[in-house]
């Protein structure tokens, strides 16, 4: 058997097997997913630690003004659904290149919200922002987001969105912030035999092609 072959099987195999440990977790996500809500405020967004257009790390806050929820479908938006005065975490902006602002990872970065009456949280993966600052009065970011949403009762789901942030000039509507999460279940036991039998399968496929002669 080629190398080739080995590492085809193997990452077959290691594939059947990473899925296979995420169907088999204990939690399910029937209640978190599938879904998508907006929370927004304006006057909420700030800049601090910012001293100069060179300035290249920084933190981008959300806590000068209450934010609301202001859109719900799917799961979210049944009786109760989704509830409660959500919190953003602040971000430690870091400027990677023109326009390009990285972020690391945070627990805990979406709380104050509920789901049929569970708390919920939102943990970040890291990620980038693209945008522009040229003092912390006259900013713009956007950029999309990824990653979990855990309920009390240890439900998860996975999330994808979007985060825009930003003041420009003056007067009403000049500052706004706006995060729009869409989740996704985690796969489920009840799909283990399907996943274990596509994998098993592909390598069958594979000892068959193997085993007959070239041409």
């Amino acid at each position: 058997m080629s190398f080739n072959s080995l590492g085809l099987s193997a990452s077959v195999v290691a594939s059947v097997v990473g899925i296979s440990a995420l169907a088999i977790s204990p939690v399910q996500a029937a209640n978190l997913a599938p879904g998508s809500f907006t929370i927004s405020g304006t006057n909420v967004s700030s800049v601090t630690n910012f001293s100069g257009s060179g300035d290249t790390e920084f933190t981008l806050n959300f806590d000068t003004s209450p934010l609301a929820i202001v859109s719900t479908s799917g799961v979210f938006s049944g009786l109760p659904g989704l509830t409660g005065t959500p919190n953003i975490a602040t971000l430690n902006l870091t400027g990677t290149s023109p326009g390009e602002f990285t972020f690391g990872a945070k627990n805990s970065f979406i709380t104050g919200l509920f789901q049929d009456g569970v708390s919920i949280v939102i943990d970040l993966n890291a990620g980038s922002l693209f945008g522009f600052i040229n003092n912390p009065l006259d900013y713009g970011f956007s950029g999309i987001l990824s990653g979990l949403l855990r309920a009390a009762d240890g439900d998860v789901a996975v999330t994808n969105g979007t985060l825009s942030s930003f003041i420009i000039g003056a007067g009403p509507g000049s500052n706004q912030s706006s995060i729009r999460v869409s989740t996704t279940p985690i796969p489920t036991p009840a799909l283990l035999p399907g996943l274990l039998g596509l994998g098993v399968g592909v390598l069958r496929k594979r000892k068959i092609q193997l085993a007959e002669p070239e041409a």
